[in-house]
């Protein structure tokens, strides 16, 4: 019924539990993490020894991902592709290892089903970026500085680091300005992100690529039905998109734009079958939850997931989790 691609990293400590509460018969689980070879066998040892109810756990190694960098762009287009060799699915949701269901399996099935026979084939909410961008300062010349910003480690020239912060460009908060600001990855263990200004050719080349293709931004967060699925799939072995996929795998924070364009202003997925409702809790935009927050998240009704508790903190949240989701 359902195929839960899982993104995770780090400690693995609250994954076994997570599965529990998704485990259905007719589930199944493609988990992806972000660690060594060695890492990846340990983690599918110790979910295969456990008692899930499910018809397929799938654990393999992601791609090294950098939170705002370009390989996340390029780890949705492979997860989907991915997803459509696994049979026997037709609705695949991806979650992240602090992610947990607010709803008993039944349920989620319910709701899936509900919402394709409406004509819906694609959950997932999005906006049109219409702000006018600010360009990033011209970086030739200058030698590459590093510098850590909130959860960033940065390399790049001075005066592009130091308009980085400025409020009015700082491209954390300015989605109109991320697709302008050029973005790699030199080295992945370390997780840090080289930025630096696109050439003037190149930034004239993308000012007239997003007039005529819109720039989409949205929580990367998505429940597709097998069908938006292989219409992605396809959509990326055609000519038609290279274009477009370059917009997105060189520039800063792309995983938040790269579908919802792709999918928006490439018509990928028709209007009439998109629901704009990623079916999460504050539309998964919530930063942090914990159990002082217990309260404000039950005032969010019928969402099916929400993103992310801190479980050290969350006590009453995940008895409220145990508690609905105890029976399919």
């Amino acid at each position: 019924m359902i195929l839960y691609n899982i993104q995770h990293f780090g400690n693995w400590r609250w994954l076994p539990w997570l599965l529990k509460m998704l485990q259905h018969p007719h589930n199944q689980f493609l988990i992806t993490y972000d660690g060594s070879e060695a890492q990846v066998k340990a983690l599918r040892a110790e979910l295969e020894a456990l008692d899930i109810d499910a018809k397929r756990i799938i654990v393999e190694q992601s791609l090294p991902l950098h939170w705002c960098g370009p390989s996340q762009a390029k780890m949705l287009m492979r997860i989907i592709g991915r997803a459509m060799e696994v049979p026997d699915w037709k609705f695949f949701v991806n979650l992240s290892g602090s992610c947990v269901p607010l709803q008993a399996q039944e349920k989620i099935h319910d709701t899936l089903k509900n919402s394709y026979a409406s004509g819906t084939v694609a959950n997932f909410s999005s906006f049109l970026v219409n702000r006018k961008p600010t360009m990033p300062t011209t970086s030739s010349g200058n030698e590459p500085v590093d510098i850590k910003s909130e959860r960033l480690n940065l390399r790049g020239p001075s005066p592009l680091l130091t308009q980085f912060h400025e409020p009015d460009y700082f491209p954390l908060r300015n989605p109109q300005n991320r697709i302008f600001l050029q973005c790699m990855e030199p080295d992945p263990a370390q997780k840090i992100l080289a930025i630096s200004s696109y050439n003037d050719a190149d930034l004239e080349f993308r000012k007239q690529f997003f007039k005529e293709k819109k720039h989409y931004c949205g929580p990367a967060w998505f429940v597709f039905h097998r069908s938006a699925c292989s219409a992605l799939s396809e959509y990326f072995q055609e000519d038609r998109s290279r274009e477009m996929v370059g917009m997105f795998t060189d520039c800063f924070e792309p995983d938040e734009s790269f579908l919802p364009t792709v999918i928006r202003s490439d018509n990928v997925i028709p209007p009439e079958k998109i629901s704009n409702d990623s079916l999460r809790a504050f539309q998964g935009y919530m930063r942090q939850l914990n159990d002082e927050k217990f309260d404000l998240l039950m005032e969010e009704k019928n969402c099916l997931f929400v993103r992310k508790i801190d479980h050290e903190k969350s006590s009453k949240i995940m008895a409220y989790v145990e508690r609905v989701t105890s029976k399919y």
